[in-house]
């Protein structure tokens, strides 16, 4: 017989258990019959994006592959789990032993050394269940980052698309009134998070190889919570991705020993150069392969814009403001999940490419969706 019980606990969300009762023999005594109850227990592991341990209606972020221990008092039965790729653990078949006074308890608890950097149960961690006539005490975890400033205040970090160049009511001057995603961002997170603020420290024609000065200043002057960085559109132009890369490691280490959140941004490609939108492509495979040693969730532009030339301006180099509202919904979506697994899969589009400059691979018709570009080869 199985029984499925749902529950309501307090502000931090609902959690649905289910008691799954059975039976076996052991043939012993004159066929007498030993009964042996046990239990399956399902649970979830959200992201708390400002640590608070309460539950806002954008913290859906699921972790994946944390793992979980549930051991009865007397630590005689102990199980593990990992949570899958929704964020949620399972213990099947639980044996009840060791009641107290008709109840079955046990101790919930999550192994923080199996989350991301830096990162805790912000909750309560263990807790306590107690099984009572087949009644299971519910409880949600949420995870956040361990915050040394405040939580609410977002700093931005890039060149002229993180600027808003393009944008409808930018200072294409890169003077006053910067536009682009983060005024766009700060907009949607404010309906959720009153007080939260993104500050645009942007610098318009910079180059991510030579803007540590400029990010440990911003970092010094604003004392955020989070980094949002992405370079890349300028540097291919003057340096190698292991430069550049190299100088969005040191950013991505200094968040972290000032005990901030960064996340990493992929630049799109331009349809105005195939030579410069492949060297895109090379700086986001390098830069792909540093934040999965580190556990950094990035936000994936580059896929989202694919090869939509329609998506920039004249200069082919800057967004519309369409690509701003896209740009903003992936730099959403990285925020509220923030890392949902420790991994993160890069799937590069097709590559752009123009009648002026030379390609070794040519296009079928099939392939050719716009007259400009065509397939690189990354085998």
């Amino acid at each position: 017989m199985r029984i499925k019980k749902t529950y309501l606990k307090g502000a931090v969300g609902i959690l649905t258990l289910f008691l799954s009762i059975g039976c076996g023999s052991d043939g012993s005594g004159g066929g007498s019959i030993f009964i042996q109850p046990t239990a399956t227990l399902s649970g979830k592991i959200f992201r708390d994006i400002d640590s608070d341990g309460i539950r806002l209606s954008i913290e859906n972020g699921p972790m994946v592959g944390v793992e979980i221990f549930l051991e009865n008092t007397s630590g005689t039965s102990v199980f593990n789990a990992f949570t899958d790729s929704s964020g949620v653990f399972t213990f099947e078949d639980v044996p009840l032993l060791d009641a107290i006074d008709g109840e079955f308890q046990f101790t919930l608890r999550v192994n923080e050394l199996s989350l991301p950097f830096n990162s805790t149960v912000t909750n309560g961690n263990p807790i306590e269940l107690s099984l009572i006539d087949g009644n299971l005490i519910e409880h949600d975890f949420m995870v956040g980052y361990r915050f040394v400033n405040n939580s609410h205040i977002i700093v931005t970090f890039g060149d002229s698309n993180t600027w808003g160049v393009g944008d409808k009511n930018a200072d294409s001057n890169c003077i006053n009134n910067p536009g682009g995603y983060p005024e766009r961002l700060a907009g949607r997170l404010k309906a959720v998070i009153s007080d939260i603020s993104i500050r645009n420290e942007a610098v318009c024609g910079s180059k991510g190889a030579t803007s540590a000065v400029t990010f440990v200043n911003g970092i010094l002057l604003h004392n955020p919570g989070y980094a949002l960085i992405m370079y890349g559109t300028n540097d291919v132009l003057s340096f190698s991705p292991e430069e550049t890369v190299e100088t969005l490691l040191s950013m991505v280490l200094f968040s972290r020993q000032e005990g901030i959140f960064p996340i990493l941004g992929f630049p799109p490609i331009t349809p105005v150069s195939i030579v410069r939108s492949e060297r895109i492509l090379e700086l986001n495979i390098q830069i792909t392969d540093m934040a999965n040693q580190l556990g950094v969730p990035v936000a994936d532009v580059f896929s989202r814009f694919g090869t939509d030339a329609g998506l920039f301006i004249e200069d082919g180099v800057h967004p519309t403001p369409a690509g701003y509202n896209i740009m903003q919904d992936v730099w959403y979506d990285a925020f509220i999940n923030q890392p949902i697994s420790h991994e993160f899969t890069f799937k590069p589009p097709i590559i752009f490419t123009n009648s002026t400059e030379t390609s070794t691979m040519d296009p079928t018709p099939e392939e050719r969706m716009y007259p400009w570009y065509a397939p690189l080869d990354l085998s």
